[in-house]
């Protein structure tokens, strides 16, 4: 009788860890999924390649909702200016590169840059790169959103999902 109890309160004991186990890696994964801090040194700013299924950059990016974005900003002058590349310099001399499909989609949306404009990029880090999210004409006040502003999910990707989101 009493090895009944023992084993019975070891059984109950081993369902409890287990349980509180399982709560705190639920938690863990899922409590900070829409933590938007602000963030960014200058100094990690690395080229933005913006080319679909490179660099996490696709259809893809930040598919997992529990992934929380770190936000920054970027503020340069706009020093190349084509229908390829936005090449973009800080006061510091560091420089900002904006290419592939977040520059094509920019375009497509109506956004031109001169040379020797002033351009804020607001993006997030996904590891030591920095993704451009929108850009900001300053002088001119025009802002162009690049990709989702919660989930960073790139506006030219489409729905995805078969149209879900």
């Amino acid at each position: 009788m009493v090895k009944k109890i023992i084993l019975s309160v070891l059984f109950v004991g081993l369902v409890v860890v287990l349980l509180i186990g399982a709560v705190h890696r639920t938690n863990s994964q899922t409590g900070s999924s829409n933590d938007h801090s602000e963030g960014g040194n200058a100094d990690q700013v690395r080229e933005q390649n913006g080319q679909s299924g490179e660099n996490g950059n696709g259809a893809g990016a930040n598919a997992n909702a529990a992934d929380a974005l770190v936000w920054g900003t970027f503020a340069g002058t706009a020093v190349d200016a084509t229908e390829s590349e936005l090449l973009l310099q800080s006061g510091t001399g560091e420089q900002l590169l904006i290419e592939g499909k977040a520059w094509t989609y920019a375009q497509e949306q109506g956004f031109s840059v001169t040379s020797a404009e002033s351009i804020t990029v607001t993006g997030f880090y996904e590891g030591d790169e920095f993704v451009a999210a929108s850009l900001t004409r300053t002088a001119a006040g025009q802002t162009i959103w690049l990709r989702d502003a919660t989930t960073g999910r790139p506006l030219w990707a489409g729905r995805g999902r078969g149209g879900r989101n």
